[in-house]
């Protein structure tokens, strides 16, 4: 089990409202997973086109480690393609972006249960529609189409936070 922790969702949270963002819907619990309910809204935003960026547990990423338990969120992913809560093989199944990784799809190995999925999700964060905004003249793929973290830091460090 993976105890290292990155960014705090909150923490993005507030990159997002100093980069100048408004109306930020998220939802985080540190302790335990969401619901079945959250992963309804997850996937109601990403169908009205929004971008949600996942707080999930960097277990869920391996084959061998994605239906153990985890004990906190401590990985940041967005993701890249609605939750399909029945896919074909049995479980769910949807693509994220990750750093270092770039698309990854879920799961890596045998169907994950949504139980399994929901033990390892621990909050998400979407900033309104139309505001992300990638940084002008970047070639890089992951920022042209808005999915690179790299562009919310650009733009904290251009707003002065």
């Amino acid at each position: 089990m993976n105890i290292a922790s990155g960014a705090a969702l909150g923490t993005i949270e507030e990159w997002f409202e100093r980069s100048g963002y408004t109306d930020i819907k998220s939802k985080s619990n540190p302790l335990r997973g969401l619901s079945s309910g959250d992963l309804t809204d997850v996937n109601r935003y990403y169908a009205e086109g929004r971008r949600v960026v996942l707080r999930i547990n960097a277990d869920l990423l391996n084959a061998k480690t994605q239906s153990d338990w985890s004990l906190k969120g401590d990985h940041i992913v967005v993701l890249t393609s609605p939750i399909n809560l029945a896919a074909p093989k049995g479980g769910v199944q949807f693509t994220v972006f990750t750093w270092g990784q770039g698309t990854f799809e879920i799961p890596q190995g045998a169907p994950l249960s949504e139980k399994d999925l929901l033990s390892h999700l621990y909050g998400y964060i979407e900033p309104p529609l139309n505001e992300w905004t990638p940084v002008v003249g970047s070639l890089s793929p992951e920022v042209s189409n808005g999915t690179s973290t790299s562009v919310i830091y650009r733009r904290v460090q251009a707003a002065g936070c």
